[in-house]
């Protein structure tokens, strides 16, 4: 909900927190990055479980049952390398940095 206090906007999440709106932005991206670095996280934890699993299995003399994890363990890499390529390019932004990028483009 967006709300005005003398000459600046303010924002309140259903839980009645208010923000600026530089506040809320910052937030905003601020948790797009966690989420992205935690992703990233995730599949590598995801990786190491699969090559665990695939050793495991070639081990035991079950190449064909290794076949399925090493599938999944390739695609899962692809789609890690996408997050973090993706993931350092996501900038915590403010309303300063928007206008500092709108001078840039202007200029």
């Amino acid at each position: 909900m967006r709300t005005r206090e003398g000459a600046s906007a303010r924002f309140r999440c259903h839980a009645g927190h208010g923000f600026t709106a530089d506040a809320l932005l910052f937030s905003i991206t601020r948790t797009a990055e966690e989420a992205l670095w935690g992703t990233t996280r995730a599949s590598g934890d995801g990786v190491m479980r699969q090559d665990g699993m695939v050793h495991q299995l070639n081990e035991q003399g079950q190449p064909e049952e290794a076949e399925r994890p090493m599938q999944a363990d390739r695609e899962l890499e692809q789609r890690a390398l996408a997050v973090r390529e993706l993931a350092p390019q996501q900038e915590t932004m403010s309303l300063d940095a928007l206008r500092r990028r709108e001078k840039a483009w202007t200029a």
